[in-house]
């Protein structure tokens, strides 16, 4: 309900800035740009969120790639262990 009126409201101030500026335009003949701050805002909003859901992405996959990364050194650990200790069935290399 307060979104909807968040958006309503928003709707009414974009028409009211766009009737000023034509208003003004053919006033005075100067123009002024209709595009709002608090659409900048909202495009800056979304930028900042988007960013920030990336760098959780990347947190994630970099964890991933340290995960494999140790995962690759104990396996690469227990192979030079077998090789070097004679493997399982007790012969030395």
């Amino acid at each position: 309900m307060i979104d909807a009126m968040a958006r309503i409201s928003a709707a009414i101030g974009e028409a009211i800035t766009g009737i000023a500026a034509r208003g003004i335009r053919l006033a005075y003949g100067i123009s002024v740009p209709t595009r709002r701050r608090s659409n900048l805002e909202e495009e800056r909003d979304h930028a900042i969120d988007r960013v920030r859901e990336n760098v959780k992405d990347l947190q994630h996959w970099m964890s991933e790639v340290r995960r494999i990364d140790a995962e690759e050194e104990r396996s690469n650990e227990a192979l030079l262990d077998k090789l070097f200790s004679g493997g399982s069935n007790g012969q030395q290399a």
